[in-house]
């Protein structure tokens, strides 16, 4: 099957009769699955130089409030938009990168900074609801999905995908937008090796961004295709120890 095609139909043969089958599903190709992960404050890895970093915390009519905090710079790293988007702190309080949707409503603290700014998605109980993030380019944004139980991060091995070829495409950030977008929120992907057997954890879900796979949708000639896939497991803040989770090839059931 030739990557970026969609498919209607099928045709069985056997013997000498044939069977036409109605289908839907578009082929991606062989592409590269990433994995990126939720760091944890307490996991070794984050061991560093404490730094100061601020978390907004509560927000009302008047004014957004922040906390200054000194955490790791290794887990500021980590949490932050230039990685994961997500990270949780030693007293457990689960932490969003600013950009991830605070830019819509908060200033950061340092504007020269923002990368040291966060916002407490659960401090002990107590969520900010109003911040919901947009898709804004941060992995483990998970606005499209994720629940309390699993503090709002996408459940394990969903997956982010290209910002230009989705259906949340920025033009600010994109030199071009695939029209009509390759990935829609929720999508299911089927991964099959190279023996054409099924990735044992079954389907996945498409449910985030991953600005570094930007216009790597599909395979394209012999430049794989690019998806990020979610890491429920790894807490560590050194991206070399969650590794990659392989290359595999990938179908869109839509």
């Amino acid at each position: 099957m030739q990557a970026g095609q969609q498919y209607g139909s099928v045709v069985a043969t056997w013997d000498t009769t044939s069977m036409t089958v109605p289908v839907s599903f578009f082929t991606i190709g062989y592409t590269h699955f990433t994995q990126y992960n939720t760091p944890y404050q307490n996991d070794p890895s984050c061991s560093s130089t404490l730094q100061a970093a601020y978390i907004i915390y509560k927000m009302d009519s008047q004014a957004c409030y922040y906390q200054q905090v000194m955490l790791p710079s290794t887990f500021i790293a980590a949490a932050g938009p230039g990685r994961n988007g997500t990270g949780v702190t030693a007293t457990n309080t689960v932490l969003k990168a600013y950009a991830a949707g605070a830019a819509k409503v908060c200033p950061p603290w340092d504007t020269l900074q923002p990368a040291l700014t966060f916002f407490s998605v659960d401090s002990g109980g107590n969520p900010i609801q109003t911040i919901t993030g947009a898709h804004s380019k941060v992995l483990s944004d998970a606005t499209s999905g994720g629940s309390s139980l699993n503090k709002y991060n996408p459940p394990p091995g969903s997956l982010a995908t290209d910002p230009c070829a989705t259906n949340a495409g920025d033009p600010r950030n994109c030199t071009t937008i695939v029209s009509p977008p390759v990935y829609v929120w929720s999508d299911a992907m089927l991964l099959f090796d190279q023996s054409d057997s099924n990735d044992s954890r079954g389907l996945r879900s498409v449910q985030d961004l991953c600005d570094a796979c930007k216009y790597q949708a599909t395979q394209s000639a012999n430049t794989y295709a690019h998806m990020d896939m979610y890491n429920g497991q790894s807490q560590s803040c050194n991206a070399n120890a969650v590794g990659d989770y392989g290359y595999y090839y990938a179908i869109r059931l839509r």
